[in-house]
């Protein structure tokens, strides 16, 4: 059957919405997937794999240098903040969601060099974190020139209603543990986007294994609800 102009008027729409909607998904992982400013409060469902997971006084939301807010854990790290860089977790299943928080986080670029360069060479590892760190170069810069902003200035966050809604533990054991991490788009969120990230166990911290091709894209999907057995972040703006 014959395809009119008006019908593929309406596809390349629906297109175009779709891939706004990925690259929107996409961008609140690369800046950690957390762009938020809540409120909120973590609790374990009955049939989440994150047994003993922090609440209440054990989890606090600090500002870092992008404007967006990351999780800090008492009890799971990052134990060590300095100069815009966090190391520091603990060797449990919590550590290991706060490291693929932290990580991806200041790995993504948006930081500036002097933090996405040092924490994609010290705490990304893998066949592509070469690749990483020329991605987080590249798109620092472009984005930095269209801001006007000055040589080594943090890129600012422009999540929107954009937050982060949950993780799972996908697979723990003690040398390496992969974790997906989950956001919804607006206030009743309709579509949710995962990322998921490899952590490692090496000499005594956690350490991010860097995506294919070094694109946390290629770490990105749509997903239509919230996976069983998430952790959920709840709270409210």
């Amino acid at each position: 059957m014959a395809t009119s102009l008006e019908s593929w008027d309406t596809m390349a729409q629906i297109q175009h919405t779709r891939r706004r909607a990925i690259t929107a998904g996409a961008a609140i992982l690369a800046a950690l997937l957390v762009g938020v400013v809540l409120v909120v409060k973590l609790w374990p469902d009955s049939g989440s794999p994150s047994r003993g997971a922090a609440k209440g006084p054990d989890l606090t939301w600090e500002t870092v240098a992008t404007g967006t807010q990351l999780p800090v854990i008492r009890s799971a790290g990052p134990f060590v903040q300095n100069n815009g860089l966090a190391s520091g977790f603990a060797h449990s299943e919590l550590g290991a969601v706060m490291a693929a928080i932290h990580i991806s986080d200041r790995a993504a670029g948006a930081h500036g060099p002097s933090v996405f360069e040092i924490t994609i060479r010290n705490q990304v590892v893998g066949d592509d974190s070469g690749a990483m760190l020329t991605r987080a170069q590249a798109g620092y810069e472009q984005k930095r020139e269209e801001l006007g902003l000055p040589e080594g200035r943090p890129i600012p966050s422009n999540s929107g209603g954009n937050r982060l809604l949950a993780y799972k533990i996908e697979r723990y054991g003690p040398d390496s543990a992969v974790v997906t991490l989950i956001s919804g788009v607006g206030v009743d969120a309709q579509k949710f986007f995962a990322g998921t990230a490899e952590v490692r166990w090496i000499n005594g911290d956690w350490r991010l294994v860097a995506p294919k091709q070094g694109a946390i894209e290629n770490a990105f999907s749509e997903l239509g609800s919230i996976p069983t057995g998430s952790v959920t972040f709840e709270g409210k703006r």
